[in-house]
């Protein structure tokens, strides 16, 4: 490993980390397993800590672990088996992201496939994050006795208390980190103290998976079934929620993430079509065409929407719903860009920020993705503050770096509530509060300065030259999926001389010569570059069918 310290063509001082120079080396192969795979793609996954790449190159579903070993899952499997042989009625509360509506979904389907008492609840972005009052009420007037909650309920201490009052067990699965935990029936999260199980980075949806496993196991047992569901046909919804939710995809999230993508139900068939999608999808269709779909619903509508879009069982319907998540979603991105643009406009005013904290009367159901924009754009944790007149909603993401979540943290008795991870938080605060909330993020952020250069890895520094093997690119295809945790090998390249720039809508091809050899480039940003000039190339390669792009990250002059 080295690094050098550069100035892109932005005028960003960067920190590039090389863990790999394979320059002088020729294509060489090695045994993995039973195949053989390009020595440079076996030194990507070592310096990521991946020690068994023959077991990541192939994941297998017999690589799950047992579910029994996440926290209080014996208690919630028993609790919902009573429930389910009294007949009970079972109320499942959901979130209204991607993440919670496939969680939700599969709790659906599986009880439904066996005949359960169950109803449901989505909440409305209005109701806020979490298992809320509304929920609670709700389910104790459907003569609910079992609240099951998915990809939520781990900060929702008080309104526990409350539906305890009202006779109601409350089982949580959830993956959010734990602030106090709630006296709920059980409480199954990784990230619980008490869990044994040996991976914490699991998605709501990926909980919610787990636990259909260990209740299928015990009703299996228990000679329940007429009709034994099978899991593996939920597996798409469990890889769009681990997708959409970010989370890092190694271990068994890849293992969802691999299998499911393969499988494709009749109402994600009919979003795949307006999406216009003709074939299994990648990790790119899933980030930016079925996910923004999805996230529509309970953005700019109702969540219910997408709930009843893959628990349907009418085809007609199912086209339906596609239909309007689709106009939903040309709706979202005109909003969204209306907002970021104002957002951007506020923080060029700034005379100095650290961290990007911006309010204004804007639109909840879009906060989060342009506090994504804006953290992407700025490489800064970014807050974005819907205002109210008296409560007032945020949402914030974060970089790498910079773990989110804790400094929020620090700083909860500006809050009325928050949750959320290392990258991503929700909350809610007082309108009075956003100043002096709007400081302390940026005090605490300046104490990390993050701000002197921003670090770029990059994977393998080579020659152009190895990106003509076409066996090589089809075996880099075989570390995907990609994303967050694992995401795309980042490659480094020297010499390149620029010869053309063609303009296009959304991104730009640049076109450079290495020693008489051709090779084009995709960019957002072709700003301070000159023809003829010699830059240093970071980028990363995204498959697509037949074809490859090859992606600047970041370039420099030589």
């Amino acid at each position: 490993m080295n690094s050098e310290k550069r100035y892109n063509t932005k005028g960003e001082l960067v920190e590039i980390i090389i863990n790999e120079d394979f320059c002088n080396i020729e294509n060489k192969k090695v045994k993995i397993g039973n195949t053989y795979t390009y020595l440079a793609l076996v030194r990507i996954l070592k310096n990521r800590n991946i020690s068994d790449i023959d077991k990541f190159l192939r994941p297998s579903l017999s690589h799950l672990y047992d579910p029994f070993l996440l926290s209080d899952m014996d208690l919630a499997v028993a609790r919902t088996v009573r429930s389910l042989i009294a007949k009970e009625r079972i109320c499942i509360v959901g979130d209204y992201d991607v993440d919670g509506i496939t969680a939700c979904s599969i709790l659906i389907k599986f009880f439904q496939e066996i005949g359960a008492n169950i109803t449901y609840y989505i909440p409305k972005r209005e109701d806020g994050y979490g298992l809320s009052l509304s929920a609670i009420k709700y389910a104790h007037q459907k003569k609910a006795k079992l609240i099951i909650t998915v990809d939520n309920g781990i900060s929702s201490q008080d309104e526990i208390e409350f539906a305890k009052q009202l006779g109601i067990d409350v089982i949580i699965t959830d993956h959010h980190e734990p602030n106090t935990v709630p006296n709920a029936y059980a409480v199954v999260n990784p990230k619980m103290k008490n869990s044994k199980y040996p991976f914490s980075e699991l998605a709501g949806v990926g909980v919610a998976f787990n636990f259909l496993l260990a209740l299928r196991k015990t009703l299996r047992e228990r000679n329940f079934f007429t009709k034994e569901p099978n899991l593996a046909n939920y597996l798409d919804l469990v890889s769009l929620g681990t997708l959409a939710d970010v989370v890092p995809l190694v271990d068994v999230n890849r293992v969802f993430v691999k299998y499911g993508l393969s499988k494709s139900s009749k109402a994600l068939d009919k979003l795949k079509a307006v999406s216009n999608i003709s074939s299994n999808l990648s990790t790119y269709d899933v980030a930016y065409k079925i996910a923004p779909r999805i996230n529509s619903a309970g953005r700019l509508a109702d969540a219910n929407l997408a709930i009843d879009l893959f628990t349907t069982t009418q085809e007609i319907k199912m086209l339906k719903i596609a239909n309007w998540l689709d106009e939903l979603n040309i709706k979202r991105k005109r909003l969204q860009q209306t907002i970021l643009q104002e957002a951007k406009s506020i923080v060029a005013g700034a005379k100095h920020y650290d961290a990007i904290v911006v309010s204004g009367k804007w639109h909840k159901g879009v906060i989060g993705i342009v506090a994504g924009n804006l953290a992407h754009f700025y490489r800064k944790p970014s807050i974005v503050i819907s205002e109210d007149n008296y409560l007032c909603v945020g949402s914030g993401r974060s970089i790498e770096s910079i773990n989110l979540f804790e400094i929020v943290k620090r700083h909860e008795n500006l809050l009325d509530k928050f949750g959320g991870h290392k990258l991503a938080v929700g909350l809610t605060l007082k309108k009075e509060h956003i100043e002096p909330f709007r400081e302390a993020i940026n005090k605490e952020v300046s104490r990390l300065k993050v701000n002197a250069s921003y670090k770029l890895r990059v994977d393998l520094s080579c020659n152009i030259n190895i990106f003509d093997n076409i066996d090589f690119l089809e075996n880099l295809r075989e570390l995907e999926p990609f994303g967050a945790g694992h995401e795309e090998p980042t490659f480094f390249v020297r010499g390149g001389i620029l010869k053309d720039i063609q303009k296009k809508p959304y991104h730009n091809i640049l076109f450079f010569d290495f020693n008489g050899k051709s090779k084009s480039f995709v960019s957002t940003d072709a700003d301070n570059l000159k023809i003829n000039e010699c830059y240093s190339i970071a980028f990363y390669i995204t498959f697509n069918k037949a074809y490859y792009n090859f992606t600047i990250k970041d370039i420099f002059k030589e």
